[in-house]
């Protein structure tokens, strides 16, 4: 029995111990440590017990240990336990801060990896048999004005296909390669291309665009891109009016085996740094220079 006694108070001791110990630690330890201090205090109660019913003293003094073990644990494990939450909540705080400075730290490492570049295209002959082929389109005009900074256009889907790809939009199409030059391959690479709507006005040579009567951001298709490799999209418009685009400074992406989203600077483009438009579909008749009163029609995939 007394070796039972004396495994009892290595391991309660040892508990303890090691409690006071991880308390030092991050916010993940101080919780174990939390845990180590209940299962020393439990075991040392039952210490007690095991010592209270073989002792041959008295019950005048095994009361008397048990009150002190009691008031111990009744006054110690509390404050202990205060403590540990005392240094648990400025070291999860440093643990964050470590975490957003390591998250900065990868994000900065991804700035002017990617580049997106778009030029003035035919529009695309035949479906891709590789890859999804992925056409941002601008249809209609939104009806929430130019201060609208939400969604406007986004990626239509093609699945993969060897058959011609047929359209009888007459309007602009504009082509965008999207580039990995960075060191380490990169997942959901996606981007917001502000987008302004813009009235059509007639001139002596033919139409211009006028002020702006409705604004958002067109969202790019998601990449995942190796090392030095690139893939495209397409932007196009059957809205009546002008699309002014202006190229994003930033994007969202992933690095491969990381699930955490970095905002990356882009490459700043080589060629119409301002921006491009796409033109409308002129019509004989006169087109309305104002937003129409009924919402987008919705998109459908071909």
């Amino acid at each position: 029995m007394v070796d039972v006694f004396v495994l009892f108070d290595w391991v309660g001791g040892i508990l303890i111990a090691g409690a006071l110990a991880l308390i030092a630690f991050t916010h993940k330890e101080i919780r174990t440590a939390r845990l180590l201090l209940a299962l020393g205090s439990i075991l040392t109660v039952i210490r007690w017990l095991m010592w209270s019913f073989t002792t041959d003293a008295g019950w005048q003094f095994r009361a008397l240990a048990g009150g002190v073990l009691g008031a111990l644990l009744l006054a110690g494990l509390p404050a202990l336990w205060a403590w540990t939450r005392d240094r648990e909540q400025p070291a999860r705080a440093e643990q964050a801060a470590n975490e957003e400075t390591s998250q900065a730290e990868a994000a900065k490492s991804l700035d002017n990896a990617v580049s997106i570049q778009c030029s003035q295209s035919s529009p695309p002959t035949r479906y891709r048999e590789d890859k999804t082929l992925y056409i941002v389109k601008f249809q209609g005009v939104p009806i929430k004005g130019p201060e609208y900074d939400g969604q406007v256009a986004g990626p239509i889907s093609f699945p993969r296909s060897s058959d011609p790809f047929k359209s009888n939009q007459t309007s602009d199409w504009y082509r965008c390669e999207v580039t990995n030059y960075g060191t380490k391959p990169l997942r959901n690479i996606r981007a917001k291309f502000p987008s302004q709507f813009l009235e059509i006005v007639k001139t002596d040579n033919g139409y211009k665009g006028g002020k702006a009567v409705a604004g958002g951001y067109a969202l790019t298709p998601p990449f995942d891109l190796g090392v030095n490799s690139s893939d495209y999209f397409y932007f196009s418009s059957s809205s009546p009016t002008f699309i002014a685009l202006t190229y994003p400074t930033t994007a969202q992406a992933q690095v491969l085996g990381d699930s955490n989203f970095y905002e990356i600077k882009l490459v700043p483009p080589s060629r119409d740094p301002d921006g491009f438009f796409l033109f409308p579909e002129i019509k004989d008749s006169p087109i309305a220079a104002h937003p129409s009163p009924a919402p987008p029609t919705p998109l459908r995939k071909r």
